[in-house]
């Protein structure tokens, strides 16, 4: 599985891509659609924590429709 996003109903929404399935799956409404035309995350010093603090640095991984950050 690999992080995606892609654009649906006007909002760019955080996914996942299936290399086995080669289809991306965008979730909107309680549903998932394929995406065609998409977007993965690549980065190799992206690192994952067991601990949260006050300043952690989010990556955005789309829009909603007030223009709000939606993280990954």
């Amino acid at each position: 599985m690999y992080v995606v996003r892609a654009w649906h109903n006007g909002l760019l929404i955080p996914g996942k891509y299936s290399l086995h399935l080669k289809v991306a799956f965008i979730p909107y409404g309680f549903k998932e659609y394929h995406a065609h035309d998409f977007e993965i995350l690549t980065h190799t010093n992206y690192v994952w924590r067991n601990k949260v603090g006050e300043k952690l640095p989010l990556i955005v991984g789309g829009k909603e429709k007030k223009k709000k950050n939606v993280f990954i």
